[in-house]
């Protein structure tokens, strides 16, 4: 019998944080997922479930942060890590995120070189990348070039390693608009370039062959978009205009059947 209330309890637990999500990704409605997410931690507190209040003080904790709430979202990231320290890393790296988003850069660089020490010490390669990308974003809004590419490259490397075709798309972009800042665009346009031909990938391997879901297609979108972007800044920058607005003129009308097969010219 307690095997049997137990499990029904878990799988209310999981339903409550499923409903969240679905507030989240679907209706867009943070508020929501955020009450659904209270119901879940207090039947995780009631039956002392350690594990799910961690889990659950995470998500608050980021759901805060995206509402404006940063000091809410502090202290839910830092009782996610009190109940449960399975939640360490996502603490770190919930905390770097919040303190980036007050604008608190250096100490959203400590925490979120804390949460790669972490990630490297348990070898977990997908949470490096996480790190790795998450410190080179802080590197770059503090004009640290240099640093971020060094970072948004480890974080390449990783993504390469783990045939992550999405996340290389994003260290691409990443890398060539350091690379565009520090006016090297001769190492932009080869980013670019890998990136639209990454992007073509994409598009062959999944889009291209079956039925995508909705984020799939607005992230693949999205990461399209951001390339004509760089690429027409880069024209512009090489003084290009009509190159320039050939590209413009393509990431406005650039759709999913486009086989994305044009690299960039000299």
């Amino acid at each position: 019998m307690k095997v049997t209330i137990a499990s029904e309890t878990e799988n209310h637990v999981q339903h409550l944080i499923d409903q969240g999500l679905t507030e989240v990704q679907v209706h867009n409605n943070v508020e929501g997922a955020c009450e659904a997410w209270g119901n879940a931690l207090l039947v995780a507190t009631l039956t002392n479930n350690a594990r799910r209040q961690g889990e659950i003080w995470s998500r608050l904790g980021s759901a805060y942060r995206i509402m404006g709430q940063y000091e809410k979202s502090i202290q839910a990231h830092q009782q996610a890590v009190e109940v449960s320290v399975e939640e360490e890393t996502k603490t770190w790296s919930g905390l770097g995120n919040t303190y980036f988003a007050m604008g608190s850069y250096k100490k959203s660089l400590e925490h979120h070189i804390k949460h790669l020490h972490v990630e490297m010490a348990r070898d977990n390669k997908p949470g490096m990348g996480t790190a790795y990308n998450n410190i080179a974003c802080v590197q770059f809004v503090l004009g640290r070039f240099a640093a971020a590419i060094d970072f948004y490259e480890s974080y390449l490397t990783l993504c390469e390693e783990q045939r992550d075709a999405v996340g290389i798309g994003t260290a691409l972009n990443n890398v060539a608009n350091c690379c565009l800042h520090v006016r090297d665009l001769v190492q932009c346009q080869k980013y670019l370039n890998r990136a639209v031909k990454n992007h073509a990938d994409v598009v062959a391997s999944t889009v291209g062959k079956a039925p995508a879901s909705l984020s799939q297609k607005l992230l693949c979108l999205s990461q399209i978009r951001q390339t004509y972007k760089l690429v027409t800044e880069m024209y512009l920058r090489a003084y290009l205009m009509e190159t320039a607005l050939v590209w413009a003129e393509r990431g406005k009308a650039r759709s999913f059947m486009d086989p994305l097969t044009t690299t960039l010219s000299d």
